[in-house]
Protein backbone atom coordinates (compact mmCIF):
# COMPACT_ATOMS: atom_id res chain seq x y z
CA UNK A 1 0.00 0.00 0.00
CA UNK A 2 2.80 2.39 0.89
CA UNK A 3 4.46 2.05 -2.52
CA UNK A 4 1.14 2.67 -4.29
CA UNK A 5 0.44 5.78 -2.16
CA UNK A 6 -2.69 4.21 -0.70
CA UNK A 7 -3.59 5.78 2.61
CA UNK A 8 -5.39 3.47 5.02
CA UNK A 9 -7.37 4.27 8.14
CA UNK A 10 -4.42 3.13 10.25
CA UNK A 11 -2.10 5.54 8.44
CA UNK A 12 -4.40 8.44 9.23
CA UNK A 13 -5.18 7.59 12.87
CA UNK A 14 -2.28 5.39 14.00
CA UNK A 15 -0.11 8.14 15.46
CA UNK A 16 -3.10 9.75 17.21
CA UNK A 17 -4.17 6.41 18.69
CA UNK A 18 -0.64 5.57 19.79
CA UNK A 19 -0.38 8.90 21.57
CA UNK A 20 -3.83 9.22 23.15
CA UNK A 21 -5.15 5.65 23.40
CA UNK A 22 -1.85 4.05 24.43
CA UNK A 23 0.87 6.27 25.86
CA UNK A 24 -1.20 8.97 27.56
CA UNK A 25 -3.93 6.58 28.68
CA UNK A 26 -1.43 4.28 30.38
CA UNK A 27 0.44 7.21 31.95
CA UNK A 28 -2.90 8.49 33.29
CA UNK A 29 -3.70 5.03 34.73
CA UNK A 30 -0.30 4.85 36.44
CA UNK A 31 -0.79 8.36 37.86
CA UNK A 32 -4.10 7.26 39.34
CA UNK A 33 -2.65 4.06 40.79
CA UNK A 34 0.49 5.69 42.22
CA UNK A 35 -0.84 8.62 44.20
CA UNK A 36 0.95 7.33 47.33
CA UNK A 37 4.22 6.70 45.48
CA UNK A 38 5.45 10.13 44.39
CA UNK A 39 8.38 8.86 42.31
CA UNK A 40 6.16 6.65 40.15
CA UNK A 41 3.53 9.39 40.07
CA UNK A 42 6.09 11.99 38.99
CA UNK A 43 7.50 9.81 36.22
CA UNK A 44 4.07 9.00 34.83
CA UNK A 45 2.92 12.63 35.09
CA UNK A 46 6.02 13.75 33.21
CA UNK A 47 5.47 11.17 30.44
CA UNK A 48 1.81 12.23 30.24
CA UNK A 49 2.72 15.92 29.89
CA UNK A 50 5.60 15.29 27.49
CA UNK A 51 3.24 13.30 25.26
CA UNK A 52 0.87 16.27 25.12
CA UNK A 53 3.75 18.51 24.03
CA UNK A 54 4.54 16.09 21.21
CA UNK A 55 0.87 15.89 20.25
CA UNK A 56 0.39 19.66 20.06
CA UNK A 57 3.67 20.05 18.15
CA UNK A 58 2.40 17.47 15.68
CA UNK A 59 -1.22 18.55 15.23
CA UNK A 60 -1.59 22.03 16.70
CA UNK A 61 -4.79 22.29 18.77
CA UNK A 62 -5.51 19.05 20.67
CA UNK A 63 -7.93 18.09 23.45
CA UNK A 64 -6.17 18.98 26.70
CA UNK A 65 -8.35 20.47 29.44
CA UNK A 66 -11.28 18.14 28.69
CA UNK A 67 -9.19 15.11 27.73
CA UNK A 68 -9.49 11.82 29.57
CA UNK A 69 -12.75 12.80 31.24
CA UNK A 70 -15.13 9.93 30.48
CA UNK A 71 -18.11 12.23 31.05
CA UNK A 72 -17.07 14.38 28.07
CA UNK A 73 -17.78 12.53 24.85
CA UNK A 74 -16.41 15.20 22.50
CA UNK A 75 -13.66 17.15 24.28
CA UNK A 76 -12.86 20.64 23.05
CA UNK A 77 -9.59 21.21 21.23
CA UNK A 78 -7.36 23.65 23.09
CA UNK A 79 -5.00 26.07 21.38
CA UNK A 80 -1.29 25.32 21.61
CA UNK A 81 -0.73 28.17 24.07
CA UNK A 82 -3.16 26.54 26.53
CA UNK A 83 -1.62 23.11 25.99
CA UNK A 84 1.92 24.40 26.50
CA UNK A 85 0.95 26.23 29.70
CA UNK A 86 -0.68 23.06 31.05
CA UNK A 87 2.22 20.87 29.97
CA UNK A 88 4.80 23.09 31.62
CA UNK A 89 2.76 23.20 34.84
CA UNK A 90 2.46 19.40 34.86
CA UNK A 91 6.17 18.97 34.20
CA UNK A 92 6.98 21.29 37.11
CA UNK A 93 4.65 19.23 39.34
CA UNK A 94 6.24 16.00 38.13
CA UNK A 95 9.69 17.25 39.13
CA UNK A 96 8.45 18.02 42.65
CA UNK A 97 7.12 14.45 42.92
CA UNK A 98 10.29 12.90 41.51
CA UNK A 99 12.41 14.76 44.06
CA UNK A 100 10.48 13.24 46.98
CA UNK A 101 12.18 10.25 48.57
CA UNK A 102 9.17 8.62 50.22
CA UNK A 103 7.18 5.81 48.64
CA UNK A 104 8.53 3.16 46.30
CA UNK A 105 11.51 3.70 44.04
CA UNK A 106 11.07 2.09 40.61
CA UNK A 107 14.45 0.35 40.88
CA UNK A 108 15.17 -2.35 38.31
CA UNK A 109 11.70 -2.19 36.72
CA UNK A 110 12.67 1.27 35.44
CA UNK A 111 13.98 0.48 31.96
CA UNK A 112 15.51 3.92 31.40
CA UNK A 113 17.32 4.87 34.59
CA UNK A 114 16.98 1.85 36.92
CA UNK A 115 15.39 4.02 39.61
CA UNK A 116 18.06 6.75 39.50
CA UNK A 117 15.79 9.66 40.39
CA UNK A 118 18.58 12.23 39.99
CA UNK A 119 18.70 11.35 36.29
CA UNK A 120 14.91 11.24 36.08
CA UNK A 121 14.77 14.82 37.40
CA UNK A 122 17.28 15.95 34.77
CA UNK A 123 15.09 14.65 31.92
CA UNK A 124 12.07 16.91 32.54
CA UNK A 125 14.35 19.91 33.12
CA UNK A 126 15.94 19.23 29.73
CA UNK A 127 12.52 18.91 28.08
CA UNK A 128 11.40 22.14 29.78
CA UNK A 129 14.44 23.88 28.26
CA UNK A 130 13.43 22.54 24.84
CA UNK A 131 9.84 23.75 25.30
CA UNK A 132 10.98 27.22 26.35
CA UNK A 133 13.25 27.43 23.30
CA UNK A 134 10.39 26.38 21.06
CA UNK A 135 8.26 29.17 22.53
CA UNK A 136 10.85 31.87 21.77
CA UNK A 137 9.29 32.09 18.31
CA UNK A 138 5.66 31.97 19.43
CA UNK A 139 3.45 35.05 18.94
CA UNK A 140 3.27 37.32 21.97
CA UNK A 141 6.23 35.70 23.73
CA UNK A 142 9.24 37.59 25.07
CA UNK A 143 12.14 35.87 23.28
CA UNK A 144 14.77 36.93 25.81
CA UNK A 145 12.69 35.84 28.80
CA UNK A 146 11.96 32.45 27.21
CA UNK A 147 15.61 31.95 26.25
CA UNK A 148 16.70 32.77 29.81
CA UNK A 149 14.16 30.29 31.19
CA UNK A 150 15.54 27.70 28.79
CA UNK A 151 19.07 28.32 30.04
CA UNK A 152 17.93 28.05 33.66
CA UNK A 153 16.22 24.72 32.97
CA UNK A 154 19.16 23.46 30.96
CA UNK A 155 21.44 24.19 33.92
CA UNK A 156 19.39 21.62 35.87
CA UNK A 157 19.14 19.20 32.95
CA UNK A 158 21.48 16.86 31.12
CA UNK A 159 25.16 17.53 31.73
CA UNK A 160 26.51 14.83 29.40
CA UNK A 161 25.52 11.79 27.33
CA UNK A 162 25.63 9.75 30.55
CA UNK A 163 22.34 11.44 31.52
CA UNK A 164 20.57 10.42 28.31
CA UNK A 165 17.47 8.24 28.64
CA UNK A 166 18.77 5.37 26.53
CA UNK A 167 16.77 2.16 26.34
CA UNK A 168 18.67 -1.03 25.58
CA UNK A 169 16.40 -3.72 24.19
CA UNK A 170 17.03 -7.02 25.99
CA UNK A 171 17.91 -10.19 24.09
Amino acid sequence: NFHRYEVTTLDASGAWNNMFASTMKEAKNIMKDSENDPQYHGISKFLFAWSFSIATDSWGPVPFADSFDPAIREPAYDEQKVVYEGVQKQIDESIVDMEKRDGKNPGIVDLLYRGDMVKWVKLPHTIQAQLHMRLTGAPGENKTERANKALTELGKGFASNADDAGFAYPG
